[in-house]
């Protein structure tokens, strides 16, 4: 499903042509973003849904259980689900909906397990039971991705080492690189020189000799030796000849294997003699879970033969059901491949009229623009010139190229009276890119005239609303503390914002001030500071 961001675009477009890595196969692709987590409660399971632009929860039968009211939510786990509130915190709600742990965090590390949670509060990590209270300090970094069996990796300076969930140190932070604790052991590295293998003491178990080491699952882990990969046991021995270009971790007896084959890659299944169960055939990654092959928009068996063929990314089935997506959009299809229920999003505007979603496919297989059209006004002309607007904002003439792979997507955030505010973010990736490059676009529209609001609309005609609104941001560039590309001096009349119901979010593209890695800056400006200024016989600030 989708992130509280609705991403990047950087993994949606990058392909898995390149070489496979077990962290990725193991902790990435079937993520929060499409395997539930496992109901501890008697109670039917709910999955994440996406309806009107907000998250709620379905059940089994595809019936609304919790209304679509989050911009993001997790998985249900221990009878709580991470969700974001209204102020795009983060916190826990129940069955119902309700928070029972208010959303005042930046992030969830990882959801509940035997009673505790692990949060982002201020750049620290914290231990949280059900209530939302501290169980005790933690250093303020978690390296990799939360917990496992009992130890932490944490980044203290330039040097990892593992603390527990009371936040103590177990293992000194002493080494450049750390894995995660599987099967008692994980991988480190100093001098950012060979790999080996320590226990929960921080003894070295297996000296330091593989240009790369992951992970021990049933009693193997995979390892590269002079370029290839192959598999070893506990005692350091070569259980599976190191043949492959790379692997996967041993999941129900079976890994994943990539075989070179010229200029294409190949993947297929080995069992735990390094037999090939299923031969290289496979273009995408084939993901083992329980007892199932996942390959893309397939299902197989443990032998390689075909179940069902859905219309998009299929996700590991839980409770009976599993997610697939495509480009963007999901659906959940039982185990005979029925569909229980699909995403739709038209979008009812009031007085009959509907936003509908039109799609244009372009020339590259991975491009697209999805785009809101408006349908149902008795206002023909007015109709005409608002979807005119639309594409022109969300669905542009783009010069295609071969290596050019481009998405876009977009969302409603704000309508109040006749004002409707639509966000759209694109994503364009080169191939061969060290990344791609996102995009955003916001028009805010006047629905009963057509016409199209720019930021100085809001405010009265000469009022000095830039003041205020740069001093807010400027406050919010220095709490960055990331060097800027170019000094910010003021807002202009059509810089890019939207609108919440408490403010208005003025936001820059990457690069613009700041490095790619901070994404898009945003800076909420609060209706009560701007209220002096706002031109309030503005149809927005009616009620009706």
């Amino acid at each position: 499903m989708r992130s509280l961001e609705r991403e990047s675009g950087e993994e949606r477009m990058k392909k898995n042509a390149t070489a496979l890595s077990v962290v990725l196969i193991s902790s990435m692709l079937f993520g929060l973003n499409g395997a539930m987590a496992e109901e501890k409660k008697q109670d039917d399971p709910l999955y994440p849904a996406y309806i009107n632009f907000k998250f709620g929860f379905i059940n089994k039968e595809g019936k609304q259980m919790i209304a679509p009211q989050f911009s993001w939510v997790g998985t249900f786990s221990e009878g709580l689900a991470p969700a974001s509130g209204e102020n795009g915190k983060v916190g826990f709600i129940d069955r119902t909906g309700k928070f029972v742990i208010q959303p005042v965090y930046e992030s969830v590390v990882d959801s509940f397990t035997n009673g505790i949670a692990h949060v982002s509060l201020n750049d620290d990590v914290l231990t949280i039971d059900k209530t939302g209270k501290a169980m005790g300090p933690n250093p303020d970094k978690i390296g990799l991705d939360g917990y496992y069996e009992g130890l932490a990796a944490v980044l203290d300076g330039e040097k990892w080492g593992f603390i527990d969930e009371k936040g103590n140190w177990i293992v000194k932070p002493t080494y450049d690189m750390v894995g995660r604790f599987s099967e008692g052991l994980a991988a480190v590295s100093q001098d950012n020189a060979k790999q080996g293998y320590i226990d929960k003491t921080g003894k070295l178990i297996l000296p330091a000799q593989y240009s790369f080491a992951g992970e021990f699952h049933e009693g193997k882990a995979a390892v590269t030796i002079n370029d290839k990969m192959g598999f070893i046991d506990k005692t350091g021995k070569v259980v599976i000849q190191p043949n492959f270009f790379s692997v996967g971790d041993f999941t129900d007896g079976l890994a994943p294997v990539e075989v070179q084959e010229g200029e294409t890659y190949k993947y297929g299944l080995i069992n735990a003699k390094g037999e090939y169960v299923v031969k290289p055939v496979w273009d995408a990654l084939p993901q083992v879970i329980d007892g199932l092959v996942y390959v893309d928009n397939k299902l197989f068996d443990k032998t390689g033969k075909q179940l069902l063929e859905a219309q998009g990314t299929i996700y590991p089935f839980q409770d009976g059901l599993a997610e697939v997506s495509k480009d963007l959009h999901s659906s959940y299809i039982d185990m005979t491949g029925k569909t229980v229920w699909t995403e739709s999003r038209d979008y009812a505007l009031g007085n009959g009229a509907t936003l509908v979603e039109k799609k244009q496919s372009l020339q590259s297989e991975d491009s697209y623009m999805y785009y809101p059209q408006v349908t149902g006004l008795k206002d023909t002309k007015l109709q005409d010139a608002l979807n005119k607007t639309l594409v022109e904002k969300f669905a542009p003439k783009i010069e295609e190229e071969p290596d050019l792979s481009f998405s876009s997507d977009y969302r409603v955030v704000f309508q109040k009276n006749n004002i409707l505010n639509i966000i759209g973010d694109s994503y364009s990736y080169y191939i061969g890119a060290a990344h791609g490059m996102p995009g955003r676009d916001s028009v805010v529209l006047d629905m009963a005239t057509g016409k199209t609001i720019g930021l100085k609309d809001l405010f009265k005609a000469g009022s000095d609303y830039k003041k205020v609104s740069n001093t807010v941001i400027k406050d919010g560039f220095k709490s960055m503390e990331m060097p800027l590309l170019e000094d910010f001096e003021s807002i202009e009349d059509d810089t890019a914002f939207y609108l919440t119901k408490n403010g208005i979010v003025v936001y820059f593209q990457p690069y613009e001030y700041t490095p790619y890695a901070a994404g898009f800056p945003e800076f909420e400006i609060p209706y009560s500071t701007l209220k002096p200024y706002l031109a309030e016989q503005h149809d927005f600030w009616k009620e009706k």
